[in-house]
């Protein structure tokens, strides 16, 4: 699990800004609203067939105003990327990172 905290700036605000990273990193939104829901990218059935040859990644996000003041964003594994192996997991890891890194420069 991603845990991130926001000083200064509203749930209002974020939310798109979280949805239009994930977005512009070609997910998709299957469930919630904008920037607070689960988010999926790449085929399941095809990771399933091929294993690690096809990416598949699901997250689950949440936010929330916290009682400081600020908004918490948890990012939560929808998929553990065993249908790739080891390799699958290691994937599903390096994109966890890369997302983090992504909503760390809002």
């Amino acid at each position: 699990m991603l845990s991130l905290r926001f000083s200064g700036i509203t749930r209002q605000v974020l939310l798109p800004q979280i949805d239009e990273i994930l977005l512009f990193r070609k997910y998709k939104r299957l469930d919630g609203e904008a920037g607070n829901g689960v988010y999926e990218r790449g085929d399941r059935t095809r990771r399933i067939l091929f294993g690690a040859f096809v990416k598949y990644f699901k997250f689950k996000v949440m936010v929330d105003t916290l009682s400081d003041g600020e908004v918490g964003v948890r990012v939560l594994r929808a998929t553990s990327g065993f249908s790739g192996g080891v390799i699958g997991v290691n994937q599903v890891t390096e994109e966890m990172i890369q997302i983090s890194n992504a909503l760390k420069t809002l």
